[in-house]
């Protein structure tokens, strides 16, 4: 899938976000996730299954967490929020 395409994924979904910030630095079941995040947990299960086969995430023992390139994406994805809000005002 084109780098363009995923960004586009992340970026059109408040709670795609939401589940790579909680997974920043901790690890989650797939319930916890559904919690935190607000939302069902079918949406919870297709998001995660798409993370996952970008690599951003992966399972461990029964729970997720970020890796390394999900960590990346997630800090270059804040960075272009900061950026742009900056450049708004």
């Amino acid at each position: 899938m084109p780098s363009r395409e995923k960004v586009d994924f992340l970026a059109s979904s408040p709670t795609r976000l939401c589940l790579l910030r909680e997974l920043d630095g901790q690890r989650h079941t797939s319930n916890t996730l559904t919690e935190v995040c607000a939302c069902s947990r079918a949406t919870v299960h297709r998001n995660v299954e798409t993370l996952q086969n970008y690599g951003w995430i992966r399972p461990i023992d029964g729970r997720y967490e970020l890796t390394v390139v999900g960590k990346r994406i997630l800090r270059q994805f804040h960075s272009l929020l900061e950026t742009t809000s900056c450049v708004d005002t």
